[in-house]
């Protein structure tokens, strides 16, 4: 009967690993939790991170033990500006802002890469740009991605700012030199 036991025992820490980490093709894997690494961390209830409210998590509940992570929503500024339902977010979800440029081909977009900045404020504050991830998708176009968190909840103004340090020319026109119009896109965090 023990060698019975033994080989279930055996069985099964071979089986339950691959249970758990949902390789077997149909099972569906788990939804990712997130867990507090350092609980002895103490956070003020609600604590300002470049402009933004980290408000305290529901009554109730540890901070983010058994909570599931909210999937960040991308929210094109230029989309927003010309559409403004795509700015709308539902609250206590995570934000992420997407610009880029399209030109006639890798030379032209590497010319403008090399001329080229960005500023980005939310309700006025200067986004730190280390964050921003740039993407280049294609020979001729450059998209970027900046996580900005969790806004709260109103109205929050995004404003995207282009510097050329020269004048760009493309196949749609010239670019001035200096500071390009704004991108304003209007974002509606709702509770």
């Amino acid at each position: 009967m023990s060698e019975r036991i033994a080989r279930v025992a055996l069985l099964m820490g071979l089986i339950f690993p691959v249970l758990a980490c949902g390789s077997i093709p149909g099972l569906a894997r788990p939804t990712p939790t997130v867990w507090v690494a350092e609980p002895w961390i103490s956070v003020p209830e609600e604590q300002s991170v470049m402009g933004t409210s980290l408000a305290p998590a529901p009554s109730g509940t540890a901070a983010g033990i058994g909570a599931t992570a909210p999937t960040p929503v991308e929210i094109g500024i230029l989309k927003c500006q010309n559409n403004p339902s795509t700015g709308v977010v539902p609250a206590q979800t995570p934000i992420v802002l997407v610009w880029g440029w399209a030109t006639d081909n890798e030379a032209k977009r590497d010319e403008f890469l090399s001329i080229g900045t960005y500023v980005v404020r939310v309700d006025t504050l200067e986004q730190d740009m280390n964050g921003a991830q740039r993407n280049l998708e294609d020979e001729g176009t450059v998209r970027w991605n900046l996580p900005i968190g969790q806004l709260p909840a109103g109205n929050h103004e995004v404003r995207l700012t282009t510097i050329l340090a020269k004048s760009f020319t493309e196949s749609s026109g010239t670019y001035p030199a200096g500071q390009l119009e704004d991108i304003v896109c209007q974002l509606d965090v709702r509770p």
